[in-house]
């Protein structure tokens, strides 16, 4: 089974592709002016979330589809389907799904205070527990211009502002004094408005929040405010640069800082009979591992952490009590094998309410008094590792047990990396528990704090800080409360050099290179750069190692209205072949009707063609893919190692059941699903037809187009792996887009907890989760949408990993950059808007040996719409909102004489003949290459970092590295992983 990585609670934007579609520049009257794109994807779900659909009527959990109204808010569980992780319980003790019981501020204006701007502090997560909190339906504000089209129109439309007030927020009030500080975040807001004269995008200009009762908060995208110990709604109302607004809502939840249950300590020991450890938890040696436990009771081998099973230990249970006035005489029993103490934390001492040093099971008890108010006790025990441990908490006075958060300690488990070079500056993970009360990670006594974008409650990322000399440091966490233990840190000169890039753009003529509205990347067999458009167009450009580009190409027009996502290289042909995918969305707008629903397809370019420096080839060789009528249409395309052409092909619905929301569409026989054809087969008819004009009950009849994978809702991008995997990224539904299709006449609506982006392994025949019930007519499997956390059955495929939305490219690195350390792994990008804070994120996944996700974490904070590697390990990234192509450029040092960066196209036939790129440095006059021991040919333009050769024949389906053979017969080997690929054909 795949495991499953959950980086995050989803948010924000998503379909990314459409903020700025072009087919308005045919339209009439206002809507020319106006581009109801949906750029949202999994909304409210979690980092940064939020809708802006209009708001339905509440009714039952489930309905037929001919209803209006939709499952009332209050009837929906927090989770719909078991996640695969498991929260922690409420904060809330004894009121775990009553969170409501607690005060609501939304009635006073002064229960939400501004923070003074001297002391604002940084977004921080580490008050913020797991929350079940439901999502909170939002209000919509219809664009003015929108509003003025009356009830009268049959065009779908949404919002065009788009306010995205944030996750709900949760936080922790450590200090007790009966509230806490937030920064709210409305920086991912963003508008879809497009103006098709000047090409101009809407910017988001005014942000304004309220509270329920609509008194005033704050104007500004990032405000700092208080809020009491409780739950409060809020309300962000953002307004374009073209006068649109809209609305929408979060919630701000402080929990107190107890929760039910204990907090447990582990130690080494040395006797059995004997502690050493301190009576206070702050001194003394430190524990090296914790748990939070629901009740103490020890009774097998099962209940000690599988890590410290194979030794003695000593354990430290801590909790609290809340004693009334006037207590009385109560009884305090313990069940026990081995030395046990029963401690009461009194000023500036413990007192010890019993203490038994036999080794025999037996149970000890003691009628005590404990004074009123919140107190502190311990439960010591020592466990020799031998006989099944015994500690049982029988009785206590004044239950429930609770554990103070702001009296824990901080636990270091694991550090990763546990070197650096001397100069630093890569990430250091540190995980562990109780990263609570501003936690600093020290390096020996050198403070450095966490970065709060990449860091939770149990993992803390910090920069490494440089050193001065050779040696080996601890690496401890401090907080308010106290000191962690220590793991050892080395800095050396040969360590692996750090992971880190510098940030730049791609330069024209000395200037950043400006170019709008690109939505993918691809570099070709010709070692060119090939950039899709929003507006019908490819662009063509050499582009040099320090990212500068020259001799541009723009191709005729794809067609009217079109825009561009998907480009794709047959890998078996040496000729320059482009594929390029095409869709006309918000159809509707441009007719009624017919096939409308089916305008996708696939067109060949070349350049040169008639005339052009780059044009298209004769008819589409694909056409009558469907594309919904909003934004989701033909997407990512690939060859497979078979010479296939495969199609990502979006939904039509938001989770399977039709909604004006997204274009009041039903799903057809070949939306929402992987596609794959063979255009290289003799005869090939690409030319899909249908028997009916409805697509929810049209059936194919015509073209040599099917289904690989369905089940994907709008799966942006694809790629195939050296490991012989395919991955493909997915958006997730919004959580009022559409209800989730439950069979194929009845749904829900979608949770926002269910809505993150995802990372699948596409697997032939394999159900990705999306609902079709034009499909599930004859696979009712597909009639109902599954949840990216549901089990992998013989039927459904579940991610592999999900992500905050909109992510959507995806990579293989393939460079030996960083001596090969991130050769081999994924990289995602998620689309980001123009906003400083909101600068989007890429994402590094590491496989194991099945080509699941191993671990998720966050490579570089901000990226662009797709990604791409150059030939010389750089990422390249399209900016959509400012016009400009990003670098990230691989920043290590260079420690070997001659080496080998990467070898590109990375992939051909297996007949050999490909012209291959070879990047790296210190080759010599006379250097050559072998391809797993052959030695490639023709060997051209030579230089001190590159050399291009035609690559030699090979074993079908083989992937294989390349050395290097300098001119004096030196071999120069490849530090890691795979250099090329030979595919089956």
């Amino acid at each position: 089974m795949p495991l499953r990585t959950r980086v995050a609670f989803a948010v924000g934007v998503t379909a990314v592709v459409a903020v700025a579609i072009t087919l308005t520049a045919v339209l009439v009257s206002r809507r020319a002016t106006v581009d109801p794109l949906d750029l949202s994807s999994s909304p409210a779900s979690s980092s940064q979330s939020s809708s802006s659909s209009s708001s339905s009527s509440s009714s039952s959990s489930q309905q037929s589809d001919s209803s209006t109204s939709v499952t009332a808010l209050n009837q929906i569980p927090p989770f719909e389907a078991e996640p695969s992780f498991s929260p922690e319980p409420s904060l809330f003790p004894d009121q775990s799904e009553q969170p409501a019981l607690w005060p609501l501020s939304d009635t006073a204006q002064s229960s939400v205070s501004p923070l003074p701007p001297s002391s604002q502090p940084q977004p921080s997560p580490f008050s913020t527990p797991p929350s079940e909190t439901p999502f909170q339906q939002p209000l919509l504000t219809l664009a003015p211009d929108l509003a003025q089209l009356g009830d009268d129109t049959d065009v779908p439309y949404d919002h065009v502002a788009h306010a995205v007030p944030g996750r709900p927020y949760n936080l922790t009030d450590l200090d007790g004094d009966g509230e806490e500080f937030v920064t709210l975040d409305g920086s991912r807001s963003h508008s879809h408005y497009f103006d098709p004269a000047t090409r101009r995008l809407g910017l988001i200009v005014a942000w304004t929040w309220y509270d329920q009762s609509r008194n005033f908060l704050a104007e500004s995208s990032t405000p700092s405010l208080s809020f009491p110990v409780g739950v409060t709604t809020i309300i962000l109302l953002v307004e374009d640069d073209a006068g649109n607004k809209h609305e929408d809502k979060t919630t701000v939840t402080v929990y107190p800082s107890t929760s039910q249950g204990a907090y447990c300590y582990y130690y080494p020991s040395s006797s059995n009979t004997v502690f050493s450890i301190e009576d206070n938890v702050v001194n003394g040696i430190k524990p090296i591992f914790g748990q939070r436990v629901s009740r103490i009771d020890f009774s097998s081998v099962g209940d000690i952490p599988a890590r410290l099973r194979s030794q003695s230990l000593q354990i430290r249970c801590a909790y609290t009590l809340q004693v009334p006035d006037d207590p009385v005489a109560s009884l305090l029993s313990v069940r026990h094998r081995g030395p046990m103490r029963v401690l009461l934390e009194i000023p500036n001492a413990h007192d010890v309410l019993m203490e038994q040093f036999d080794t025999d099971m037996r149970t000890t008890s003691v009628r005590t008094v404990i004074p009123a108010g919140t107190q502190l006790l311990q439960i010591l025990y020592i466990w020799d590792g031998k006989r099944p441990p015994l500690l049982n908490l029988l009785r206590t006075p004044y239950a429930p047990i609770l554990h103070d958060l702001a009296t824990q300690l901080p636990l270091i488990h694991t550090i990763a990396p546990d070197n650096s070079t001397l100069e630093a500056g890569g990430l250091l993970k540190v995980q562990g528990t109780g990263f609570w009360s501003d936690p600093y990670v020290y390096f020996a006594d050198k403070p450095v704090a966490p970065d709060w974008q990449r860091s939770t409650n149990e993992l803390l990322v910090v920069q490494v800080p440089p050193a001065e000399k050779p040696g080996t440091v601890d690496v401890t966490i401090g907080n308010r409360y106290g000191g962690s233990n220590a793991l050892p840190f080395s800095y050396a000169q040969d360590a692996l050099s750090p992971i880190r890039f510098k940030q730049g753009v791609v330069k024209k003529d000395d200037d950043n290179f400006k170019i709008s509205l690109i939505t993918n990347i691809k570099f070709g067999p010709d070692h060119r750069m090939y950039l899709a458009s929003l507006d019908s167009f490819v662009h063509s450009m050499a582009i040099s190692k320090d990212m500068t580009v020259s001799d541009l190409c723009t191709s005729n027009s794809i067609g009217i209205n079109r825009t561009v996502i998907g480009l794709a290289f047959n890998p078996a042909e040496t000729d320059v072949v482009v594929y390029a995918s095409s869709s006309i969305f918000f159809w509707s707008n441009v007719g009624t009707g017919g096939f409308l629903w089916a305008n996708g397809q696939v067109s060949i370019l070349k350049p040169g063609h008639n005339g052009n420096c780059l044009g298209t080839v004769g008819d589409p060789i694909i056409t009558g893919l469907p594309v919904s009528n909003h934004d989701h249409g033909v997407n990512g395309l690939l060859f497979d190692d078979d010479g296939k052409l495969h199609i990502q092909v979006g939904g039509a619905t938001n989770a399977g059941a039709s909604a004006i929301t997204v274009g009041s569409v039903d799903e057809s026989p070949l939306s929402a699903a992987s596609l794959i054809a063979d255009v290289n087969k003799l005869g090939f008819d690409g030319h899909v037809k249908y028997d009916n004009e409805e697509p929810g009950v049209a059936r194919q009849i015509g073209g040599d187009v099917e289904i690989y994978a369905p089940g994907w809702r709008n799966s942006y991008e694809l790629m195939l792996h050296s490991n012989g995997y395919m991955y493909a990224t997915d958006n997730g539904a919004n959580p009022e887009f559409g209800n989730r299709s439950t069979s194929c006449t009845s749904s829900v609506q979608v949770s926002s907890y269910l809505s993150d982006d995802k990372l699948a392994k596409l697997m032939k025949g394999k159900y990705g989760g999306h609902a079709n019930r034009n499909r599930g007519r004859d696979d009712p499997i597909q009639c109902i949408w599954r949840s990216p956390f549901d089990k992998a059955t013989n039927n459904y495929n579940p991610p592999i990993a999900t992500f905050e939305s909109s992510t959507d490219g995806i990579i293989e690195y393939t460079a030996n950059s960083f001596g090969g350390q991130l050769k081999g792994d994924l990289l995602a990008s998620k689309f980001s808007s123009n906003d400083a804070i909101d600068n989007g994120r890429v994402y590094r996944i590491q496989l194991d040996d099945d080509g699941d996700a191993k671990e998720v974490d966050s490579l570089y904070e901000a990226s662009g719409l797709s990604i791409a590697m150059s030939p010389w390990g750089d990422l390249i990234m399209p900016k959509l909102y400012e016009g400009e192509i990003m670098v990230l450029q691989a920043d290590y040092e260079r420690r070997e004489a001659v080496a080998i960066i990467s070898v590109m196209p990375f992939r051909g036939s297996k007949r050999g003949g490909n012209v291959v790129l070879i990047s790296g440095w210190g080759f010599d006059d006379n250097v050559s290459a072998l391809f797993d021991g052959k030695k490639c040919l023709e060997v051209t333009e030579r230089s001190a970092e590159s050399f291009k050769c035609v690559v030699p024949p090979g074993e079908g389906g083989k992937s294989v590295a390349v050395a290097l053979v300098l001119g004096d017969g030196t071999l120069v080997r490849s530090p890691a992983g795979f250099d090329y690929c030979y595919m089956r054909i």
